[in-house]
């Protein structure tokens, strides 16, 4: 299993609970509780890693480097 370490900073906002993590500033998470802030914050980046991923495969698969490679396979 993979295991990294994030910096998470929790503030406090009139009662709600917000936590950011410098290595996805996009990414907050918001909550009644630092639990619930956190879970939010998890969800958020899971979320921007899910389109970051899709985004690279597809790109990948648009450039047509898969078909050559295939096509090259069949050749052998």
């Amino acid at each position: 299993m993979l295991n990294l370490n994030f910096e998470i900073m929790l503030t406090n906002d009139d009662g709600m609970f917000i936590a950011h993590c410098g290595n996805f500033p996009e990414c907050q998470g918001y909550g009644a509780t630092e639990t619930d802030a956190l879970s939010d914050l998890a969800d958020a980046i899971s979320c921007r890693m899910t389109e970051t991923i899709r985004g690279a495969i597809t790109d990948f698969v648009k450039s047509g480097v898969l078909d050559t490679a295939l096509r090259d396979i069949e050749k052998i």
